[in-house]
């Protein structure tokens, strides 16, 4: 199972550093100094009780998504504030069969679904700039 993550902070890049350490096939789609630092360092985890011990593993990263292609399973690990870049990032990572999973805190955009027609057509524009997800 190909797995990506998008958003390597805090939740995607613990869940990125247990599933490689667990043996499955991993990417992960950063940016910035966490894309270069991965590249060059491998995904690093500190031990709260134990700061001085690190855990890395090679872990295959892009600013490009078109560059790892489909996924089996795309993890979206971003913070809310982050979201609007989420249309542009996801496209190339999915397939016929590719499953989402949220892995992310803050009010997520599909909050108002299933509520009454009062509440059905308000936006967050926190959460979803613009309407686009």
């Amino acid at each position: 199972m190909k797995i990506c993550i998008i958003g390597l902070g805090s939740i995607g890049g613990y869940l990125a550093i247990r599933l490689a350490q667990a043996g499955r096939d991993v990417c992960a789609v950063a940016r910035g100094a966490t894309l270069q630092s991965v590249q060059q360092h491998g995904l690093l985890l500190s031990h709260v009780d134990a700061p001085e011990q690190l855990s890395s593993v090679p872990l295959t990263v892009s600013d490009s998504p078109a560059q790892l292609g489909p996924q089996d399973l795309v993890i979206v690990a971003l913070k809310t504030t982050a979201l609007d870049a989420l249309p542009s990032l996801i496209g190339p990572l999915l397939g016929p069969q590719t499953m989402v999973m949220w892995a992310m805190n803050g009010v997520p955009y599909w909050l108002m679904a299933g509520l009454d027609a009062r509440w059905r057509d308000i936006r967050l524009e926190a959460t979803d700039p613009g309407g686009r997800l």
